[in-house]
């Protein structure tokens, strides 16, 4: 397989998040801005820099028209055109801040306010407020019909379909980070504040605690087929088995030690065995989990926290953030047949 093409990219402000669309990634800045880095010049000295916020960025995404939406603390969400930096505003809600955002297949918006979730068609249009939750939703994630919005004990799963209809709800004691659904969406699982790692089966019933880490869990990501799932938190990037029963009581498949400092974001590639391993300090690894090594070291992105890890959907770019304002795009050359 070709070597990965880097290209180090410095900017004024930390990275607080980041989005691809199409062939341009998008990083956003605790000054407002978007950066638009096109993959298809990585020569280029600047890129264009669009002011979509007073106040900082929160949460990025991309749209499936193409567009990246954009939400911060001025409480506006934006959606931004890549090839040409227009803003168009969507939702203004003044002194209302939110923390996460999720796009729908629909290309519907949810938003976390609070303890409420907000649903909007592109255009802006409210198409239902889910909730009150049980706290404040602090991550939401959408996986084919199922919105997941991560709260204080548990997590409460809406059916896109059925937006009306009653939730299900998945209770287990203490603050739920962050959480994703397994592609088959069988599987649920929810980095906490205690050091663990929680699942629940989604066709049967059945949870699993993957316990141990000390340290509170940051970032989940799952394999492309729904055989691994990463965490980030502890200095060995790792890998849970969900390849048949458990993974409660069998060992992770560890990928890398980073010595003291631990994992902050991680990100498998939408269809290859690569896993993506950005750390507190600003090591970058890429980890292949057929082969259980890492392809071409480790690579310094920055001194500071890995803030932003994200692959396209096609699986030819990756790109990193840090907390300082440096950043690292990467671009994978696939083969005739192996794109998306």
């Amino acid at each position: 397989m070709p070597d990965l093409v880097r290209t180090p990219w410095r900017f004024d402000e930390g990275c607080v998040a980041a989005a691809i669309a199409g062939g341009i990634g998008a990083l956003g800045f605790g000054d407002g801005k978007v950066a638009l880095i096109p993959f298809a010049d990585p020569r280029m000295a600047a890129t264009r820099q669009v002011a979509a916020h007073r106040g900082s960025v929160l949460a990025l995404a991309d749209l499936p028209d193409g567009r990246i939406v954009s939400g911060g603390d001025d409480g506006r969400v934006v959606a931004i055109s890549p090839s040409d930096g227009t803003v168009v505003e969507v939702l203004a809600q003044r002194g209302r801040q939110f923390d996460t955002i999720a796009v729908t297949h629909q290309g519907w918006i949810a938003l976390g306010f609070g303890k409420e979730v907000r649903v909007l068609a592109g255009d802006g249009r409210l198409l239902a407020t889910l909730g009150p939750h049980d706290s404040t939703v602090a991550a939401l994630h959408v996986r084919g019909r199922w919105l997941a919005a991560a709260h204080y004990n548990g997590v409460t799963l809406w059916d896109l379909e059925a937006l009306e209809a009653p939730p299900r709800r998945l209770s287990w004691k203490g603050s739920h980070l962050a959480v994703a659904i397994s592609p088959d969406a069988s599987v649920l699982c929810t980095a906490t504040q205690d050091g663990e790692v929680h699942a629940w089966r989604l066709t049967a019933e059945g949870e699993m605690r993957m316990s141990g880490y000390g340290v509170k869990v940051r970032d989940l990501s799952w394999s492309p087929d729904g055989l691994w799932l990463a965490a980030a938190g502890v200095p060995l990037l790792h890998a849970w088995p969900f390849d048949g029963p458990g993974p409660e009581g069998r060992a992770p498949l560890d990928l890398f030690d980073g010595g003291e400092v631990g994992v902050s974001r991680v990100a498998f590639h939408p269809f290859l065995p690569l896993l993506a391993g950005g750390y507190a300090d600003g090591r970058l690894v890429l980890a292949d989990l057929a082969a259980k090594s890492v392809r071409g070291g480790e690579l310094r992105v920055s001194k500071r926290e890995i803030t932003c890890l994200l692959w396209s959907r096609d699986g030819q770019h990756l790109i990193a953030g840090a907390a300082d304002g440096k950043a690292l795009t990467q671009t994978l050359p696939l083969p005739v047949g192996l794109t998306r």
